[in-house]
């Protein structure tokens, strides 16, 4: 179990100004030698000294008043439109199967103190007209239609704020969302089997890590009943941290755990109808990933079997929908996700 434990910065007045080196095994509070003046011996044996803070007041540390302040957000506001129902930026590009759409993630902001909100957008390739789905609360990401192109599926965080989920409509957006039902955590992309019949989705569980590349931040937790006060407990081993593959059938609408136990799945794909791909590791740590290997699983009992051991990193897995050939990338790589390097074929 992890404890978290607030230390101050501190220089040490007894070597000079330099900081206080800690002793192997404790905090730096606990470090410091005898006749140090620095803050953070007041913390020592459970001294109540306070630290002193000497940070600018809120009158001091606003910067909107300043000719700067207006130069940029006047840049910002002329690229992003705030408040003016404008999708400024696309990503998560799709095509439909038959080629006359093609789908995208609209960044829309309705100002510019809070993070945007994101919308599907259809694009009508013969005309140019575009179509947005309609998003009653939050965000919607990731359009995919189905090999056959009669279905639209999307991730949505419509219920609860950051908890995204696996949503299915028609496959020009006009119509109701369905929502499949809840895998436990939020869920990160998914991938339409070759014959339409299933999707697999890449799970984090809430509390997971985010690579770095895309903040290195933590995902946040449900929302609970507890009073603020209450104490929040951290461990490194809790179910909750893992990356997880569930498989929903779309013609039962059934959803189950389909990843083996003692793997975190950083990222899957199918092989043919029957079997899944994943990159995967024996831990849910971000430094296990430059250690994975490439996994062939079936999804009904979790049975997996090592396909290929990387000496590098690898990433991007893909099968033919055979499932005889195996694509992907591997390649000496510094964050998840940034995976740019030799093509190899399996």
């Amino acid at each position: 179990m992890r404890c978290s434990l607030r230390l101050w910065p501190s220089r040490c007045a007894a070597d000079g100004g330099a900081p206080c080196a800690p002793r192997f095994g404790y905090p730096r509070a606990l470090a410091h030698p005898a006749g140090c003046l620095c803050p953070g011996r007041s913390h020592r044996m459970g001294s109540r000294q306070s630290h002193v803070n000497h940070m600018q007041p809120a009158s001091q540390r606003d910067l909107r008043s300043t000719s700067l302040y207006r130069e940029v957000h006047a840049y910002y506001d002329a690229i992003f439109a705030p408040g003016k129902d404008r999708i400024t930026d696309g990503a998560d590009l799709a095509m439909h199967p038959r080629g006359r759409l093609a789908g995208f993630t609209g960044t829309l902001f309705n100002d510019l103190g809070t993070a945007p909100g994101t919308r599907i957008c259809l694009v009508d390739l013969e005309s140019g007209a575009m179509h947005r789905l309609d998003c009653p609360a939050n965000s919607d990401r990731m359009p995919r239609w189905s090999p056959d192109g009669s279905r639209l599926a999307f991730l949505s965080d419509r219920t609860e704020a950051g908890n995204f989920q696996l949503f299915v409509t028609d496959p020009e957006g006009k119509g109701d969302a369905r929502a499949t039902p809840a895998a436990n955590g939020t869920v990160e992309y998914f991938h339409w089997s070759p014959d339409g019949q299933r999707i697999v989705l890449g799970v984090a569980g809430f509390g997971a890590d985010l690579p770095g590349a895309l903040g290195g931040a933590t995902i946040a937790g449900q929302a609970d009943a507890l009073p603020d006060w209450m104490p929040a407990i951290e461990t490194a081993h809790a179910e909750n941290l893992w990356r997880r593959l569930y498989v929903h059938d779309t013609r039962t609408s059934a959803m189950h755990l389909a990843s083996p136990e003692g793997f975190n799945c950083w990222e899957s794909g199918w092989l043919g109808n029957g079997r899944l791909l994943a990159v995967a590791s024996e831990s849910h740590s971000e430094g296990s990933w430059y250690r994975c290997r490439l996994l062939a699983i079936d999804p009904g009992t979790g049975s997996a079997r090592t396909i290929h051991q990387p000496n590098d990193q690898i990433g991007v897995p893909a099968a033919s929908p055979s499932g005889k050939v195996v694509a992907l990338i591997e390649a000496v790589s510094s964050d998840r996700l940034l995976v740019a390097g030799a093509l190899l074929l399996i």
